[in-house]
């Protein structure tokens, strides 16, 4: 018999990849093609390399997204055999993750490749800070109400509802509200929104589980049951981080 919350999964995964599609098509389009100075003593103040370095971010995690929804159709019986491991940074080695084949970056795999995020997409006031300059899949966070509404926060649920999500942290401000503008989360003279904690820590790495910890949820609500965006981070509600914005997108749900 097929497994109906298996098929009811793939069937939103389907949709989602459908919905964030036409949105990074819409993101496109916003990007103005016209030259400008590469050479420019801060390219982040320049509107159109804002749009080109937002829609080049989103764009990545989207290609990420589909080859993980490929390498479940024919490689992956589960997602806790899924095994982020790289040749780029450490201690994402899954222990049910036996063969090549649950590997998302291994050519046997997933044939993902995993991209260094360019240095000016980054705050580098913060270069020194564990986690800049690299993206992080944490087992441990989740987005409000994604994806159906929950009176109880799912951080704190003791249900392994949380997301098999990417983060980008420490993306400069220019490039984080450029991100929320093209989708239509915030305005160009807003703030930007401001989570109510820590979106990730550094000792929760994907590794084939999940367990609570973080939840992704604006003050403003600007977050709630979306797939992707760029939060700011207090370092008055994240003891121990200082103040930045983490670039976030849902590679599968829960």
């Amino acid at each position: 018999m097929m497994d109906s919350r298996k098929y009811h999964s793939e069937r939103g995964s389907s949709r989602i990849l459908a919905f964030i599609s036409a949105i990074l098509f819409m993101m496109l389009a916003w990007v103005v093609t016209h030259d400008y100075d590469p050479n420019a003593r801060d390219k982040r103040s320049l509107p159109e390399y804002v749009k080109i370095a937002s829609s080049e971010i989103a764009q990545y995690a989207l290609s990420l997204q589909t080859t993980l929804m490929r390498q479940r159709a024919v490689k992956l019986n589960d997602i806790s055999q899924l095994s982020f491991e790289n040749s780029h940074v450490e201690g994402y080695e899954n222990p049910s993750c036996h063969y090549a084949d649950c590997q998302i970056f291994h050519p046997d795999g997933g044939a993902g490749t995993y991209r260094i995020p360019d240095e000016d997409w980054l705050d580098e006031t913060h270069e020194e800070q564990p986690g800049h300059g690299e993206w992080i899949f944490p087992s441990n966070v989740c987005v409000k109400d994604l994806p159906d509404m929950s009176f109880q926060p799912c951080h704190l649920d003791n249900v392994s509802n949380e997301e098999v999500v990417m983060l980008l942290p420490y993306v400069h401000d220019s490039i984080c509200k450029g991100i929320n503008i093209s989708l239509g989360l915030q305005k160009g003279n807003e703030k930007l929104p401001v989570n109510e904690g820590c979106v990730y820590d550094m000792d929760n790495r994907f590794k084939g589980y999940f367990t609570d910890g973080h939840m992704i949820a604006s003050r403003q609500g600007t977050f709630s049951n979306k797939i992707f965006g760029c939060v700011h981070v207090s370092a008055l509600d994240c003891i121990g981080q200082p103040d930045h914005n983490v670039f976030f997108f849902v590679l599968q749900p829960q």
